[in-house]
C-alpha cells in the first residue's frame, strides 16, 4: 500500500463516524454543510466497494449547491438525511 502525504506529512485518509455493513454514516451537526474533501472520500470509497454513504444532519442545515449537484451525480453512494 502507497500512503498519500500532505505537506505536513499527515497521511490522507478519513473515517466514517459508524460503519454498518456497506453502508458508512457521516453525522454532521453545523448549520451549513459543504462538499468536503472527507464527503469526496468516502463516497469514492462507498463507490469502490459498492456502498453508500449516509449523511445525517440536523433539520436547520443549509447543504451547499456543490454538495448538492455532488449528491444527484452520485445518487446511488450518497443520500443525506435530517434526524
Amino acid at each position: 500500500m502507497e500512503f498519500k502525504y500532505t505537506k505536513h506529512q499527515v497521511a490522507r485518509g478519513t473515517m466514517a463516524d459508524a460503519i454498518y455493513g456497506n453502508e458508512y454514516y457521516l453525522i454532521k451537526s453545523c448549520q451549513n454543510l459543504y462538499l468536503t474533501y472527507q464527503i469526496k472520500l468516502l463516497v469514492y470509497m462507498a463507490h469502490s466497494e459498492g456502498g453508500k454513504v449516509i449523511i445525517k444532519v440536523n433539520s436547520n442545515c443549509k447543504i451547499s449547491k456543490k454538495l448538492k449537484k455532488f449528491q444527484k451525480e452520485n445518487k446511488k453512494h450518497l443520500k443525506i438525511e435530517e434526524r
